[in-house]
């Protein structure tokens, strides 16, 4: 498609989607950190995780770290936080991996938690880009995928930061 369109791996953004994990890693990890807790506690629980488990959530992208490769010839994809951005001629491109912390595929809305403290963090850190650029956010998951408290905090921290637009995928049939 790339050369199709004749674009240049410069203008090209891909980010990973459900299927670009190894689910039984991040099962395990999800599994571990949520011994003994409740659902109502999963929240802190993800905001206050080790840069050690961050590190083999975001490892476990075997499927998409493979493809990436492929594609750009070159293995410079962020793993070292879970959402980050690129700026580009005047355009901040907010890459949020939604699939980081997804294991549970079989549902149809409302049960996706996407990380929003790391997202708000990485928002802060770059504010004053932010209210330069135009901001894009691109994603693989829906809004309607997030926990209702999670899209909230996401839908805040975009309108915040003048983040108007969220390109993803996901859904197979458009809603």
């Amino acid at each position: 498609l790339m050369s199709i369109m004749e674009l240049t791996k410069e203008s090209v953004f891909i980010i990973p989607g459900n299927h670009d994990h190894n689910r039984t890693i991040t099962q395990e990890t999800l599994n571990k950190l949520f011994d003994g807790k409740n659902k109502e506690q999963y929240s802190s629980v993800i905001d206050s995780m080790t840069d050690e488990d961050i590190s083999v959530l975001l490892g476990s992208h075997t499927n998409f770290n493979d493809a990436y490769s492929r594609i750009f010839e070159e293995t410079d994809y962020s793993w070292d936080k879970p959402h980050f951005i690129t700026n580009q001629d005047g355009v901040s491109v907010i890459n949020v991996n939604t699939s980081w912390l997804d294991i549970d595929s079989s549902s149809d809305s409302d049960y996706l938690r996407i990380g929003t403290r790391f997202l708000q963090m990485e928002l802060s850190g770059n504010e004053s880009q932010l209210n330069q650029n135009l901001n894009i956010a691109i994603g693989h998951h829906t809004f309607g995928d997030m926990l209702p408290e999670e899209r909230k905090r996401v839908l805040d921290q975009f309108k915040r930061r003048n983040i108007g637009i969220y390109f993803c995928g996901h859904r197979h049939k458009p809603k």
